[in-house]
């Protein structure tokens, strides 16, 4: 009886009968020894608690000034390639609090794996240089757009729209940074955000994944003065907003500033650990729809040439531009910025 009434029910491409939940899967690398539903990033511990980064998601990366959050959602657009070629991919990276130039020349000290003044110190040299042009063909043959123009939210939202349209057989990430610079009709900031994130959300039921990059205020600072402890969701700007419609949220911290040597984090079994913070970027997992929260996990991070690692497959790089010797630059291919 009870097959017959569900069988009777007219269904339609909208109501889907929960029969199997490999329908659901979208991504699963049988290589690794868990499941993998979202975007593959290459940061093992992250892949773990997160499941990737997952389609149909509004991630909020979330940090103090100059604390790296750019940094990491530039290195997350390069990972996305590099550990999904099997998937065509489209990003639109919405830069409103810097240029494109500044954009390119962060991207230039990752390829080359130095600092920003050497890079201007040495453009015309390396410009020359078979490296560079390398460079420029991985950049022209990527499917990633910066756009520094628009900051309004109908512009936003006709551009995302028309794009899902055009390319519907793409996967589509939207990365915005960062979101108090966005524009609506609402003059209080707190509801620009808001504006901001419940347009995130009609993107996200259009299968699209968003990356919003946010500040924590000043009174996570202040209270740093009697003790270190994890950021939280309370800190962010447009705190309301970003709970009520953020599927994840990371929190970008960084101890050592503090004068915190040691903080604790997740290992890839589940078992907290003591971790030097010296050189360090602690991502505080404060919430998770998709599993486990409120834990830290611990990547390397070179501030100098604005790159990422995992703490295991950390090495130092040497400078490429060290005796001036740039005419036999050689990058490897695990160093390839996309």
């Amino acid at each position: 009886m009870e097959n017959r009434i569900i069988d009777s029910i007219c269904i339609d491409s909208n109501v889907m009968r929960l029969s199997s939940i490999n329908n659901y899967i979208t991504s699963n690398n049988r290589k690794r020894n868990f499941l993998l539903t979202g975007f593959n990033e290459g940061y093992s511990n992250l892949d773990l608690y997160l499941g990737g980064f997952e389609l149909g998601n509004n991630i909020i990366i979330g940090a103090r000034p100059s604390i790296g959050k750019t940094a990491l959602a530039l290195e997350l657009c390069k990972r996305f390639y590099k550990y999904n070629k099997d998937r065509n991919i489209i990003i639109l990276f919405f830069n409103w609090e810097m240029g494109n130039e500044q954009v390119y020349f962060r991207l230039l000290c990752n390829y080359f794996q130095t600092d920003i003044l050497t890079v201007k110190k040495n453009y015309y040299e390396y410009i020359k240089t078979s490296e560079y042009k390398k460079f420029e063909e991985y950049i022209n043959d990527l499917n990633i757009f910066f756009i520094e123009s628009y900051n309004n939210i109908d512009h936003i939202s006709n551009l995302v729209n028309s794009t899902k349209e055009k390319y519907e057989d793409f996967d589509i990430i939207c990365i915005y940074d960062h979101s108090r610079l966005v524009v609506s009709y609402e003059r209080n900031e707190e509801q620009r955000i808001f504006e901001l994130l419940r347009t995130c959300n009609q993107f996200k039921k259009l299968g699209i994944l968003n990356i919003v990059l946010s500040q924590l205020n000043r009174e996570y600072e202040k209270n740093l003065d009697k003790r270190y402890s994890d950021p939280n969701n309370t800190y962010l700007f447009g705190a309301d907003a970003i709970q009520q419609f953020s599927d994840v949220t990371l929190l970008l911290h960084n101890p050592y500033q503090y004068k915190c040597m040691e903080w604790e984090c997740l290992d890839s079994n589940g078992n907290s650990t003591m971790i030097e913070t010296k050189d360090k970027l602690f991502i505080n997992i404060s919430k998770n729809r998709n599993g486990l929260s409120n834990f830290n996990l611990c990547l390397s991070y070179n501030k100098r040439n604005q790159t990422f690692k995992n703490i295991k497959d950390y090495t130092n790089q040497s400078n490429l531009f060290e005796n001036n010797n740039i005419n036999n630059i050689e990058v490897s291919e695990d160093d390839l910025p996309f």
